[in-house]
């Protein structure tokens, strides 16, 4: 059985506000683009930016989510698939190349647009883990949840905890 791999991991900024629509079947679907932007060194020794646009859309739950809290400016990860359409035009087929996007952590607060910010502080994680576009509730943040709680089994013995230690060699 052959294998392959469909997968793209983006970030940057939106260069637009979502737009948001349901479609007849009940379903809503958002829709933006999102600027990566690469720094290279021409010729000349000088830098400059090559900024790629990419055509994101989303699908259910994950587009309630964008048409909601996503803006122009709003920086994001995002993890998707791409995916690419054919259409005619004047006898000409042409192609439309879009990543659909599966997971996305908002890296803006929600007031701020432009940066990224803290990023522990201020992410909002959410993904949609099954391939027939049905969504999860919001993964949790483990970093403002402070940390995890030690297991039952095991209690905290200062003395045991320094003699654990001892043979580390620095």
């Amino acid at each position: 059985m052959a294998f392959s791999v469909n997968k793209v991991t983006l970030l940057g900024n939106l260069g637009k506000d979502p737009e948001y629509k349901v479609i007849s079947s009940g379903v809503g679907v958002c829709s933006f683009s999102l600027a990566t932007t690469d720094r290279i060194k021409n010729q000349s020794g000088e830098y400059e930016d090559r900024t790629e646009w990419h055509n994101i859309e989303c699908w259910r739950g994950l587009a309630d989510t964008c048409s909601k809290y996503l803006k122009k400016g709003s920086k994001i990860y995002l993890e998707g698939r791409l995916k690419t359409d054919s259409y005619e035009r004047d006898g000409v087929t042409r192609y439309m190349t879009r990543i659909v996007m599966s997971e996305m952590v908002m890296l803006s607060g929600r007031d701020q647009a432009q940066g990224g910010g803290n990023f522990a502080a201020q992410s909002q994680p959410y993904s949609r883990r099954n391939s027939d576009d049905q969504t999860m509730p919001p993964m949790p943040n483990s970093a403002s949840q402070g940390a995890a709680p030690a297991p039952e089994d095991q209690t905290y013995n200062a003395n045991m905890e320094s003699e654990k230690w001892d043979d580390v060699p620095f």
